[in-house]
């Protein structure tokens, strides 16, 4: 979201729907459940993940366009998760998958430097390898 750059704590004293994208996705989300009756479940299940790839590809470019603070980039990952997990609810899949490049940009932009960057992403990386050889689904990427 364009407003991310203000900063709000998710869990930590904002609630989701005081976030800026919670305003955009109500709307949203009723009006995908309104055309689940004129759709086949196939169909339906293919508009929301279409849509889920375009958003989360126009808030990339918007957001690699953009400068964060902390605060900011704190407000980023709880929108992005807000907005993915809301258009999940939408269908009866999930389209999580379609936001997991933007989750990982929040990620990375919640480091203080480069240094640290690296290493959260070497940690999750291999938390994600051991999930995935013990079976268990991951979520990172």
């Amino acid at each position: 979201s364009g407003g991310a750059a203000a900063g709000a704590e998710d869990g930590e004293g904002v609630a989701d729907e005081e976030l800026p994208a919670a305003h955009m996705v109500g709307p949203l989300v009723r009006a995908l459940d309104e055309l689940r009756a004129r759709l086949v479940p196939a169909a339906h299940a293919a508009t929301v993940e279409e849509l889920a790839r375009r958003l989360a590809a126009r808030m990339e470019e918007g957001i690699l366009a953009k400068r964060f603070n902390e605060l900011g980039a704190i407000q980023l990952g709880a929108e992005i998760r807000l907005i993915s997990e809301a258009l999940s609810t939408a269908t009866d899949g999930s389209v999580r998958h379609c936001f997991s490049r933007l989750t990982q940009i929040a990620f990375l932009l919640n480091a203080a430097s480069v240094g640290e960057a690296t290493t959260l992403m070497a940690e999750a990386c291999a938390t994600a390898a051991d999930e995935d050889a013990r079976g268990r689904p991951s979520t990172v990427g």
